[in-house]
């Protein structure tokens, strides 16, 4: 009884392959293809180009979304020094201005790393801001992660 309907099942899964691929070709014929564009010259069929180059207008897309800063362990860090709210606006960097000091203080040190693992340092921006002397401190990680910005009058 088993051996039939085993039997049975096969002759019918064996028919439905046959079949479907006969009933599906059976429907399709010439005029099911396309229908013929009057416009083009059989005569000149060989000088028509491959296709026809589409005229792209180029688009702009405003990409406002851009990922400014992030959140780690309650605290708050900017993907570059320019996105910190507290970066003063026209600031201009003095020439050999810059001072980078590794980071000892460990609770800090260990602070920081709660937003990103790895090397930390101070860094002192010396630089003017309406012709005024100002100085620049933040921590910023070895990827570019800046935390804790902070504008000060006179030089570091």
């Amino acid at each position: 009884m088993k051996n039939k309907f085993i039997s049975f099942l096969a002759l019918i899964l064996l028919i439905t392959f046959i079949s479907s691929p006969i009933s599906v070709l059976a429907d399709e014929d010439i005029e099911s293809i396309g229908i013929l564009d009057e416009n083009i010259n059989q005569d000149e069929l060989d000088n028509l180009p491959d296709y026809i180059p589409e005229n792209h207008v180029q688009q702009y897309e405003d990409r406002n979304g851009l990922v400014r800063f992030i959140i780690r362990g309650g605290m708050k860090a900017y993907k570059s020094i320019k996105y910190a709210p507290r970066y003063p606006a026209g600031f201009k960097a003095a020439k050999n201005g810059t001072k980078h000091v590794t980071v000892k203080n460990k609770p800090l040190l260990k602070d920081l790393r709660r937003i990103e693992s790895g090397k930390w340092v101070k860094v002192y921006k010396n630089g003017y801001v309406n012709g005024k002397k100002v100085s620049v401190h933040y921590f910023k990680s070895r990827s570019g992660y800046v935390f804790n910005v902070k504008t000060k009058n006179g030089w570091s």
